[in-house]
C-alpha cells in the first residue's frame, strides 16, 4: 500500500498532530520578545524569541502554536500591523 509513507512523514515530527493546534492573536511584543501579551491581558512565554526580536514593544498579530503542556507560544509567523 502505498498510505505506508504517508504515516510515516506525519511521525516525523516531535508532536504528532499538534500542527492543528494553530491561533493567530493580536497583541504586543515584550521589550526582548520573550513574553506576547494578547489583547486580553493574557501574558505567554515565547519559546522562539529570536523571531520577534524584529519587534520589540510592538502591537503585532501572530500565527502561533500554543504548546499544550508548557501553555508557551511557538511563533510560526509574525503579521506586522498595516501602518
Amino acid at each position: 500500500g502505498s498510505q505506508g509513507t504517508q504515516d510515516q512523514q506525519s511521525q516525523t515530527s516531535s508532536q504528532t498532530g499538534q500542527s492543528a493546534n494553530q491561533n493567530s492573536m493580536s497583541g504586543k511584543v515584550s521589550n526582548n520578545g520573550k513574553t506576547f501579551t494578547n489583547d486580553k491581558g493574557q501574558s505567554y512565554k515565547v519559546d522562539n524569541p529570536d523571531t520577534l526580536q524584529n519587534y520589540d514593544n510592538q502591537q503585532v498579530a501572530v500565527i502561533v502554536h500554543v504548546d499544550p503542556d508548557t501553555g508557551a507560544l511557538h511563533i510560526i509567523q509574525v503579521q506586522a500591523p498595516q501602518q
